[in-house]
């Protein structure tokens, strides 16, 4: 029998709080050396989208599984979601399903919760305002998360939609207990915003790095290939730089690579990864002044832990739907 989770399931399952300290886990196990998660496997469909497949092994056996990802951009034209995926968690003693999740939701709460363990440990602990950009379900996660850790009590939002970015304000008053507003530009965010979140499909930079206060934490979580970004190379210069793994950063961070194919920065630019951070091996603000970046480009080991908790709960509690495969 396979557990199927849905959305429900798992925003139930999975308050934020909880799964962000499911993220400082697995980060501990990684530094430990006793996960393996291969670089993500990327197929190209041209003229429609991109699918990937994100393996990963928690612990020397404590779990396995697997998440595909679909990012289909014309989606948005036909009211359908342009990232959508699906998670395979696998028995590590058999290699037999254990259970389907939805994968959507699960990238959502984790991607947000990881962002808010880097910023634990790199942010100033007094940040009040939240600077987004982009509109859609990573808004909404990020600041709940990040809500979870600082004393938040205000959101700005800069969406390219305006009607998206009134409705998700909306939405985020209602949920989010602070004041949320909508930047007439993108200068108002950075100049303003004490934490600020890149959560967009934009290829080219949404700020002028100029705009950023002293002391600012910035995390980029949309951007994920070579070719795009969503920081420009002021941004980077300018900031201590920690990425979620050396391997996928340096392989997949526009971000960084073009900077570095400029001749702006240098491979030592990045100054750690963040195992290293939450384990304390390495440290990287040392001043209120610093501005700091927490760059993601997704990481597969993020979505295991997450599932693998949702597993645990679903199973104590008797929740989820058990599907016959034979």
């Amino acid at each position: 029998m396979v557990l199927l989770l849905t959305r429900d399931d798992l925003e139930a399952l999975l308050p934020i709080p909880e799964v962000i300290g499911a993220m400082a886990e697995a980060f501990t196990l990684l530094a430990r050396g006793e996960s393996v998660v291969p670089l993500r496997t990327v197929l190209e469909v041209p003229g429609h989208g991109t699918l990937l497949l994100m393996p990963a092994r928690l612990g020397r056996a404590e779990g396995v599984g697997t998440k595909v990802v679909g990012v289909f951009p014309g989606n948005r034209t036909c009211g359908l979601p342009v990232v959508s995926a699906l998670y395979l968690l696998t028995d590590p003693e058999t290699g037999l399903p254990q259970a389907l999740l939805d994968g959507t939701t699960l990238t959502r709460l984790r991607t947000a919760a990881t962002s808010a363990l880097a910023a634990r440990h790199l942010a100033r602990p007094d940040c009040r305002a939240l600077g987004v950009f982009g509109a859609g379900a990573q808004a909404a996660a990020h600041a709940e998360a990040f809500r979870a850790l600082f004393p938040l009590t205000r959101v700005i939002l800069k969406g390219r939609d305006p009607a998206r970015a009134a409705a998700c304000a909306e939405a985020l008053a209602r949920t989010a207990g602070v004041q949320v507003g909508i930047a007439a530009d993108a200068a108002e965010v950075v100049r303003e915003a004490d934490l600020v979140v890149t959560a967009t499909t934009a290829g080219a930079p949404l700020f002028d790095g100029h705009d950023l206060k002293p002391g600012a934490h910035v995390t980029a979580v949309g951007a994920y290939t070579p070719q795009t970004r969503e920081l420009d190379t002021v941004t980077i210069r300018r900031a201590k730089v920690v990425v979620d793994t050396y391997q996928g950063a340096l392989a997949e961070a526009g971000e960084l690579l073009i900077p570095m194919a400029e001749g702006a920065i240098g491979r030592d630019h990045v100054l750690a990864e963040l195992a290293e951070v939450v384990t304390g091996a390495r440290s990287v603000r040392t001043s209120p002044e610093d501005i700091t970046v927490f760059k993601s480009v997704g990481f597969a080991l993020e979505d295991l832990a997450a599932a693998r908790l949702a597993y645990r709960k679903a199973r104590a509690a008797g929740r989820g739907t058990r599907l016959a495969l034979d």
